[in-house]
């Protein structure tokens, strides 16, 4: 939904899929593999997630959610 950067630290508004409202800001888990909010720029959010893989390997994504662009835009 939205992302404010200014004094302090960065934060952002996000809508998840049960339409609820959350405000996330770094360290904060999000998503089912439980990731960890990196990062907050004012063009996205840098969340990094740590899972095992089908062989059982631990992996690390990073997922980079986005703003989406308004109407007109």
């Amino acid at each position: 939904m939205a992302i404010v950067v200014g004094k302090g630290e960065p934060r952002a508004m996000v809508v998840a899929p049960d339409k609820k409202a959350y405000t996330l800001t770094r360290g904060v888990k999000i998503g089912r593999n439980k990731g960890v909010v990196q990062e907050i720029t004012p063009e996205e959010i840098i969340v990094e997630e740590r899972f095992r893989d089908f062989a059982g390997t631990m992996r690390t994504e990073i997922k980079r959610m986005t703003l989406p662009q308004g109407e007109g835009e």
